[in-house]
């Protein structure tokens, strides 16, 4: 015997909005959700079904990389969301290139994407490039990527905060050692896409990370510092022009210092990671027996805007 006929599903591309299953995600003030731990996970409604019927955020919401958040209804951020970051370099091969044409070396940056390119990414786990660093050096991961679906509004408040950024390059610079900068981190991807109005009044990064200095700590060459990772990709989608007074920032970052040595020759910092612009070169001596140069800061990152009667039909696609 037939049992009884479930609900209608979604029309087409309107899936994407996912069907509303796991109920309201609400992060109320002064509440902190890190769904990067067992914790947090455990406070989700609908354990790893990430289909909401709202999502409201007052609080802070802490996401790693690579995370699609789906809501039938309204989305509405009055506090803070953080995107971990999705690519390193384990100073012990290389870097993690995330979203970019070519990962960065121990002197070149990363290579970025074209516009159009940057146009077509849904962001996975690795977002922006990591900058390339050495076993003694650490930093420069690359910023993550957050995708947001509202079939209704997305609406981000004046004092709220998105954001994705890569991580500077660090030193540790260790007595009787000599460590060249790592190069920063790339800015990381978020796409925003609402079938009803788009409005930002609060804050919205994909910076680059900063490259470190270079440190001599052993006398003879010197070390270069790292260059500065690019700014990322912001790309709104929506269905009539957003409604934009707030600041997006797609920074790149800036590059570190040299350290010079006694002899004249400085060894190449790392280059940063690339993602929507380039990533910055590292400083030293890319040439022998020519002259030192400084690491260069990474190249701004892409912000992108899609206005279409049915930003669904573009995921369809991606």
């Amino acid at each position: 015997m037939q049992g009884p006929v479930g609900p209608q599903g979604a029309d087409g591309a309107l899936g994407i909005y996912g069907d509303g299953s796991a109920g309201e995600l609400i992060v109320v003030s002064g509440q902190v959700l890190d769904l990067s731990t067992p914790e947090g996970l455990a406070g989700l409604p609908a354990g790893l079904n990430l289909q909401f019927s709202r999502i409201e955020i007052a609080g802070s919401l802490i996401v790693p990389s690579g995370i699609v958040l789906q809501s039938t209804g309204d989305i509405t951020i009055t506090g803070i969301v953080n995107v971990l970051t999705g690519s390193a370099d384990s100073g012990n091969g290389s870097p993690n290139p995330g979203v970019s044409v070519a990962e960065a070396g121990p002197y070149n940056g990363g290579i970025g994407l074209h516009t159009l390119q940057a146009s077509q990414v849904i962001p996975k786990a690795a977002a922006g490039g990591a900058g390339s660093r050495v076993l003694l050096g650490g930093g420069g991961e690359g910023g993550g990527g957050l995708v947001l679906l509202a079939k209704g509004q997305v609406l981000i408040a004046g004092g709220a905060v998105v954001a994705a950024n890569g991580s500077n390059g660090t030193n540790p610079q260790i007595a009787g050692k000599g460590i060249v900068g790592s190069g920063g981190g790339a800015g990381g991807v978020i796409v925003i896409a609402a079938k009803g109005g788009l409005t930002i009044a609060g804050t919205v990064t994909a910076n680059g990370g900063n490259g470190a200095d270079g440190w001599d700590g052993n006398g003879g060459d010197g070390e270069g510092g790292g260059g500065g990772g690019s700014g990322g990709i912001i790309h709104l989608i929506s269905s009539s022009s957003p409604n934009i007074t707030g600041t997006l920032q797609l920074n790149g970052g800036t590059g570190g210092v040299n350290a010079p040595g006694v002899t004249g020759i400085l060894t190449v910092g790392g280059g940063g990671g690339a993602c929507g612009g380039n990533g910055g070169n590292g400083g030293g001596t890319p040439v022998t027996g020519q002259p030192v140069v400084a690491s260069q800061p990474g190249q701004a990152g892409e912000l992108l805007q899609t206005i279409t009667p049915e930003p669904e039909n573009l995921f369809i696609i991606l």
